[in-house]
């Protein structure tokens, strides 16, 4: 299910109206590169009602990899970064160690394929 299309390059988490409790896949696509996902998840802690409201203001830079012909890389089609809410720092963060571990392993994939 598609949950909202921006058709601009730049969009921001605020622009996207997410539910409690639920998975998504944030999915960026760009012509002419391989498209990159963002997996999100919105479990919060039951003492945050829904009546309180907050926002989710997060900066991210993805880094879009142009295709190359005939090559699929493996991980290229898993997220590049895993948002979750951290009950300790009261905020979303998403995980550096996956993040890193992913980009070293499209890179590794792609300099083979090269």
């Amino acid at each position: 299910e598609v949950v909202r299309t921006i058709e601009n390059g730049a969009f921001t988490m605020s622009k996207i109206l997410l539910e409690r409790d639920k998975n998504y896949t944030v999915e960026l696509i760009k012509p002419g590169y391989y498209p990159r996902r963002i997996a999100v998840c919105t479990t919060l802690p039951n003492r945050i009602k829904l009546n309180e409201g907050f926002l989710y203001e997060y900066e991210m830079q993805i880094e879009f990899i142009k295709e190359l012909k005939g090559v699929e890389p493996y991980y290229i089609d898993f997220p590049v970064a895993l948002v979750t809410y951290n009950k300790w720092k009261h905020k979303f963060f998403y995980s550096k160690k996956y993040t890193a571990d992913i980009k070293d392993e499209v890179n590794s994939e792609l300099c083979a394929a090269k």
